[in-house]
């Protein structure tokens, strides 16, 4: 009798345990926080609204283009360049510029004759750095590849090209146009950070992406409000978990709430025609492409190609930096800002699948104890 007692409340114990988590350290990231002027803003998840830079704790009013200026966050969305606010970092190798900080940024390139160039005896470490349609290789520029020649990633191919597999048996990679891959195909999925997130092998049109085993999967979203405590927990492309904010308050901590799953990008077939038509464009004007220069004012690309960019603006949710949420609203008369996912989503503040609390275990460990003595 005395086995059999002990057997059930171990039972018990392992049930209660079983169903018990302790918090993790964040459970799902928030959107930035629209704050109007004059009002008070943290720099870091706060965005002040289009207008405004957060200084020293509180919304500024940005100064205006072509101003006089002293630093960049005076002027966001644009940049503080030769003392006054307007477009930087615009400009790859051999493009046109007036001084370096009209070079792209995070590059060795310098304004020399109005040309943005590595300086002499400087050796690549990028392609930005070489050029369009170029390569950095070895330490050296190379010319892209063509159609169907060899390549080892995107940049080895021209700007409306994406490498790949030309076909399930083959072992290396080339140049290829993009979208032609159907469900189970070989496809590419290394990580680039510069990717613009629809420039891919598999047919995006067709909601497919590559997926973690190197083949093309079709997209599965997350039902509407699925509940998450981190991004693993959503199944849908590129979705991430959003803290639903609504009726809780600002001092709760984020291990204290739950979040739902949001798409950070739309692979549907209109954002492919979009898409489509960018790179196109890109490719008739001899314009480099890259997230970066997506929506910057002084880019090739947003000056010759402005119309589908800002088109694919509202194919993927700006909320990454705060700059960019104004940069798009800027750029973009037809902008519009990330749908809030959450704000229809019931505002009960219980975590997806577990408890907050170990309490119920500690009460159970301590019954045991006593159970154990009454028994011994």
């Amino acid at each position: 009798m005395k086995k059999f007692l002990i057997n059930i409340f171990l039972l018990l114990i392992i049930c209660k345990l079983s169903n018990s988590q302790i918090p993790t350290a964040a459970l799902c990231t928030n959107d930035p926080n629209i704050i109007e002027g004059g009002l008070k803003c943290n720099g870091t998840g706060d965005s002040c609204a289009l207008g405004y830079y957060c200084s020293s704790n509180k919304c500024m009013k940005t100064t205006e283009f072509a101003s006089a200026c002293q630093d960049d966050s005076e002027c966001s969305p644009y940049y503080c360049n030769q003392g006054k606010c307007g477009n930087a970092y615009f400009a790859i190798a051999g493009e046109s510029c007036t001084n370096d900080k009209d070079c792209i940024g995070r590059t060795q390139l310098k304004c020399v004759s109005n040309v943005c160039s590595l300086p002499e005896g400087a050796s690549c470490t990028q392609a930005n750095e070489c050029g369009l349609d170029k390569n950095c290789k070895d330490s050296k520029c190379t010319a892209a590849s063509k159609e169907g020649d060899a390549c080892n990633d995107r940049y080895d191919c021209p700007v409306n090209l994406v490498c790949t597999y030309s076909n399930n048996d083959a072992s290396s990679m080339t140049c290829q146009k993009p979208w032609t891959k159907a469900v189970g195909d070989k496809c590419d999925n290394s990580v680039d950070a510069q990717r613009i997130p629809f420039f891919y092998d598999c047919d995006i049109g067709k909601n497919l992406y590559c997926g973690a085993k190197g083949v093309c999967v079709a997209d599965k979203p997350s039902e509407s409000c699925t509940k998450c405590n981190e991004g693993t927990a959503c199944s849908g492309y590129s979705e991430s978990c959003v803290c639903n904010n609504h009726g809780v308050s600002a001092e709760v901590n984020n291990t204290e709430k739950f979040g739902v799953c949001v798409p950070q990008v739309y692979i549907t077939n209109e954002c492919k025609t979009t898409f489509n038509n960018l790179i196109s464009c890109c490719a008739e004007n001899s314009c480099p492409m890259t997230q970066s220069l997506l929506l910057n004012q002084g880019s090739c690309a947003f000056k010759k190609c402005s119309q589908y960019s800002c088109e694919m603006s509202n194919c993927f949710r700006a909320t990454g930096e705060y700059n960019m949420l104004n940069l798009a609203k800027t750029a973009c008369k037809s902008y519009k800002l990330p749908q809030d996912y959450t704000s229809k989503c019931p505002t009960s503040n219980d975590q997806p699948n577990h408890s907050n609390s170990m309490l119920p275990s500690i009460i159970f460990s301590i019954i045991f104890v006593f159970v154990m003595i009454i028994l011994s």
